[in-house]
This record gives C-alpha cells, structure tokens and sequence, in this order.
C-alpha cells in the first residue's frame, strides 16, 4: 500500500506541475496577445528591435512583456499635400492628399501592422509623379488617427470602407486603392465582402490567415511557432471580439472579382509563397501576380523601383487589358 500512495502522488505531483505550466504559459500568451494589438503612447522597442534582438533576450521579453507604441508619422510628403480627415464609426482617420485636381484617377494607399503612412509615402509620391491623384491614410490606432487598437485587418477593412465612400464623393473619376502586409488582408476583407467595389486594387504582400501571419511574426523573432501561434490567435480572438481563426484573406479573395494586382518579395520572411498562391488562385476577377526575387517584407521600390512603376503604370492605366482571366 505505501508503494501505491508513492505512486500516487508522483502522479499528483506531476499533474500538478503540468497544470502549473500550462496555466502559466496561456497567462504569458494572453498578455503578449495584447501587445500587439494594443499599443501606448511611448515604449523601449520597436517590434523591429525586438526581432534584432539575441536569442535570450527576445525569450525574455516573450515571457516578460513588453509594450508597443502606437506608430508616429515622421516625415510629410515631399510634394504639395492637404490634411484630411474621415470618420469611421467612433473613430478620426485621417490622411494626406497629393496630386492635382486634373489627375488620371486617384489611388488610396493602406499601410501595414504597427506602420503608417508616412511609411507609404514613396509609393505615394511616385504614384504622384505618374500624374495619379494619391491619398494615404493612418488606420485607426496607427499614426495620426483615433484609438491604440488594432485588430491586424479585420475592423480595419471598415476604415477602408469609410475612406472609399469619401473619396467616391470627393473626387470624380475612378478610385484604386493599394494596401501593404496588414493593408493587403484589410483591402482582401473589403473588396472580397462587397464593403467597396472600386476600379481595381494592389495587393502587397498579404497574409493568407491570422494564424499564418501569427506564424510569420513568431519565425521573425526565432521563437517556435508549433501551439505559441495557436494560442496568440486564441487570446487575440478573446481580446479583440472576433473569431481571429476566421480571419482568411486567402478565403476573402474567393469574393474579390475587382481587377487585382497581387505582388510579393520572394525574400519575404513572413509571408510565404504558397499563401500569396493561395490568395491569387482564389482571386474570382481579373488578376496578376508578380513576384520581386530580390525583395523581402519590404518597399519593393528598394530593389524593384523600375519594374515596380512599370507594374503600377500599366494596371492603373487599363487594370483589364494587363490582368489574367481565371
């Protein structure tokens, strides 16, 4: 009998310690899902320092913590631009807009995770140069606009909405619209749910799924992805009020039948090729894909910028006549 209580506690005990880890490792991942999805005014990294961090150091601050600030714009366009402003439910977005009043068309651009747009002002002002009238915006949390909160594309696809109904009214002529990684799967969510339905749109570098991009996020900072990603998307879900495993730009190009020009970095760490494939096949309308072999998660005007104009010149002047049929 006492080789049996022995054994039965060994059992308790190591239950007990499992428990202990899992509860504390689900305490982590529900802080750290928070972090990235809502930010403060001031912090001691950037997401970009972090993932240039050592090995350790980025362990700690995984198990520790540690705040994001809200992006700042920290530069204005280099060319003649007016302040704008839209309401998008309880929240001001507001944006730059560039270009003369005798413009091709106008081109709406959308920036990425924990960026803004003063991060898309080179595709802006070469757009500009083009002769297209170009707007850049803040979503909601980011840059100049309302709120700390982020929801990585799925809330965000409302301010795309609200932006689009403003610039349809503003400004005659067709409206295209671009977004980047985290703008990408909003411009997907919005084209692909009929909340806008615009001449054409420029996908750059979407994410095929919240899960995925939780993965992509977690190899850049040389963390396991295997159940860590699972669980951010789990307490991401709880803490932002939608079901994050839910969140598919790959799914929502199954309702995108505006013409689209989808482009990525085969260098891009976060991304993979097979979810820029899965969203491409899935695209119902007019389509090209074009891949920059020497670009990353990044501008593809940084290694690409001829080609990159090239692409952009010929889409926006007849998105049809350069576009695949399916």
């Amino acid at each position: 009998m006492p080789f049996f209580r022995r054994r039965f506690s060994l059992w308790r005990i190591l239950a007990a310690f499992v428990l202990s880890v899992v509860v504390f490792l689900n305490v982590v991942v529900y802080l750290q899902a928070g972090k990235f999805t809502q930010f403060v005014d001031e912090a001691p990294y950037t997401p970009q320092q972090i993932e240039q961090l050592g090995g350790s150091a980025r362990l700690k601050l995984a198990l520790t913590g540690v705040d994001v600030a809200k992006s700042k714009n920290m530069r204005t366009p280099g060319v003649p631009f007016d302040t704008v402003s839209v309401e998008s439910g309880a929240y001001t977005l507001r944006g730059w807009v560039m270009g003369s009043d005798t413009a091709k068309a106008t081109v709406v651009i959308w920036h990425g995770h924990l960026s803004c747009k003063a991060n898309m002002l080179d595709r802006a002002e070469a757009l500009s140069g083009l002769g297209y009238r170009v707007a850049v915006f803040d979503f909601r949390g980011h840059g100049d606009s309302d709120g700390y909160n982020c929801t990585i594309g799925y809330t965000e696809a409302d301010d795309i909405d609200a932006v689009d109904a403003w610039a349809q009214r503003a400004y005659p002529g067709q409206i295209f619209h671009m977004g980047s990684s985290m703008g990408g799967a909003a411009l997907l969510r919005a084209a692909g749910t009929q909340l806008i339905k615009p001449a054409g749109i420029v996908v750059e570098c979407p994410f095929g799924s919240m899960l995925e991009a939780t993965q992509g996020r977690i190899r850049a900072m040389g963390l396991p992805t295997p159940v860590l990603a699972e669980l951010l998307v789990f307490w991401g879900s709880v803490r932002g009020g939608f079901n994050a495993f839910a969140h598919k730009p790959s799914r929502y190009a199954a309702g995108v039948s505006v013409p689209t020009l989808l482009l990525w970095g085969a260098k891009d760490p976060r991304v993979t090729r097979s979810e820029t494939e899965a969203i491409y096949k899935n695209l119902v309308g007019a389509k090209k894909m074009v891949v920059f072999e020497k670009s990353a998660h990044e501008s593809y005007l940084n290694h690409h910028a001829a080609e990159w104009q090239t692409e952009m010149a010929a889409f926006l002047q007849n998105p049809q006549a350069v576009l695949e049929t399916r």
